[in-house]
């Protein structure tokens, strides 16, 4: 698997164009319930992150499955924030459906909040890469709340619509002179 990973990553920077982006598409891969160990499974992932609509806030979807059979379709937001003109800190929040399947692990309710942070390097290209750590929660909605966090390598690839867009300088470049 993490052959198939390296081979992806690099197709990916190799067919990557030299723009900032807007939207990136998304994909992860990932151990869920990382801490507690109480039903670990390999989590895929694969999502949408919109274009900043404030100062790097994002508005995002996505969907994750775990090798058990848990599925979770969610929608919320994702904070780019920069530490240096390639390094980010991406603080997030989503909310979603949550399904157990056929093995996968017990949260309590349908309904579940991910937070997290992520740590993303910009390339030269727009693509990213980086790691995340989410816990996912019913926060109370349920008689039983057990959580799970979730370590995750996620891979971002930058989007064009419609042909060529011109460069889009990075928020952060404007503000702090990158």
């Amino acid at each position: 698997m993490f052959r198939k990973l390296v081979a992806i990553t690099a197709a990916t920077l190799a067919l990557s164009q030299p723009v900032f982006a807007g939207d990136y598409l998304e994909a992860s891969v990932g151990y869920f319930d990382a801490t507690q160990r109480d039903n670990p499974a390999t989590q895929y992932g694969i999502g949408y992150r919109y274009d900043d609509i404030f100062h790097g806030l994002r508005p995002g979807t996505g969907f994750l499955a775990t090798s058990d059979g848990a599925m979770y379709g969610y929608a919320g937001f994702y904070w780019d924030v920069p530490l240096t003109s390639s390094l980010l800190i991406v603080p997030n929040v989503v909310a979603g459906g949550y399904s157990k399947g056929s093995d996968g692990k017990d949260l309590g309710h349908g309904i579940e909040f991910r937070s997290g942070i992520e740590v993303d390097y910009q390339f030269e290209t727009g693509t990213r890469m980086g790691l995340a750590f989410n816990h996912l929660s019913n926060a109370g909605l349920g008689d039983d709340n057990p959580g799970t966090e979730v370590l995750m390598l996620v891979l971002q690839h930058p989007l064009q619509w419609f042909g060529e867009k011109p460069k889009k300088q990075r928020w952060w470049d404007k503000n702090r002179g990158y």
